[in-house]
């Protein structure tokens, strides 16, 4: 049985004429058996296969305000799931927690004693680090994994994990309708290569054109964002209030204290933003 996030604001959950019409047409014979995929029948191998509907075992919690699954039992789906008051209570783990800008889902558990309802309707906890390809079989270069060449344009969306910023697709990082977090935010960025002893400085893309914002500093900072214990600071870009521009690549060079870490392909690299300012792309140069 799976636990379900129906969302807080609920709502009917089901499937529309419009859904399963795309669903079912979207199948192609590609020449591969349809079984290998799972499915069962030859036609309309799409939401009516009966192999769908045994997936049809999950659980919504009755907290959700206005849940809705009539819809979707109607139409021969979610016929083995439950709407209860079961819930998953997930605690920190023997392990702790790591920084806020490292910490994932591993550092959490089911708490036993306080879902034993949940157990007893069938979720089963079970250890995700088992989960994925042998790495004894497949000899994976994990160094490759999202690495970043140097001089390569970092797009500012491009970040691995973010906190207190506003994302605008295929444009960057904007602060949007609401703004950035008061204090400003950081972007993560993994595997960048080229933090090294020849490295110069950055370039950054930038615009504050029609922004009401003070002072701003962009700030470039490797292990933790800048500010925070750990942090070392790369380089800092400085605009000034009355600094208007409309998109403009912005060089600085390398603060004077900085010490390129020795040996390693990529490192982990945050800009840190003190106020709402747009950011499209950085590179390291």
């Amino acid at each position: 049985m799976n636990y379900v996030d129906a969302g807080s604001s609920g709502g009917d959950i089901g499937f529309s004429e419009q859904t399963i019409g795309v669903v079912e047409d979207s199948w192609t014979d590609d020449g591969r058996p349809k079984e290998d995929l799972g499915f069962t029948v030859d036609t309309y191998p799409g939401l009516k296969d009966p192999v769908m509907k045994e997936w049809g075992s999950n659980f919504y919690s009755a907290s959700v305000e206005n849940l809705n699954i009539s819809n979707a039992i109607d139409a021969g789906f979610e016929v083995n799931s439950v709407v209860g008051t079961a819930e998953a209570v997930f605690v920190v783990g023997d392990g702790g927690l790591k920084e806020e800008w490292n910490n994932d889902c591993f550092a959490y558990e089911i708490d036993v004693d306080q879902s034993s309802e949940a157990l007893d309707i069938g979720i089963i906890p079970f250890n995700l680090n088992g989960l994925g390809l042998d790495t004894e079989a497949f000899k994976f270069d994990l160094s490759e994994l999202g690495y970043i060449e140097f001089g390569e344009k970092v797009q500012a969306e491009r970040y691995n994990r973010m906190k207190g910023l506003w994302r605008e697709g295929s444009m960057g990082l904007n602060p949007g309708p609401v703004g950035f977090a008061e204090g400003g935010g950081y972007a993560k960025y993994e595997n960048v290569g080229g933090v090294d002893e020849n490295l110069k400085g950055i370039v950054v893309r930038v615009s504050t054109l029609g922004l009401a914002v003070s002072d701003v500093e962009i700030g470039f900072s490797i292990n933790a964002p800048r500010g925070k214990d750990g942090s070392e600071v790369v380089a800092v870009v400085k605009l000034a209030e009355d600094d208007k521009r409309d998109w403009t690549e912005v060089e600085v060079n390398l603060e004077n204290d900085f010490v390129a870490p020795k040996g390693g392909k990529g490192v982990t690299v945050f800009m840190s933003l003190s106020n709402d300012v747009m950011v499209d792309w950085f590179k390291l140069k």
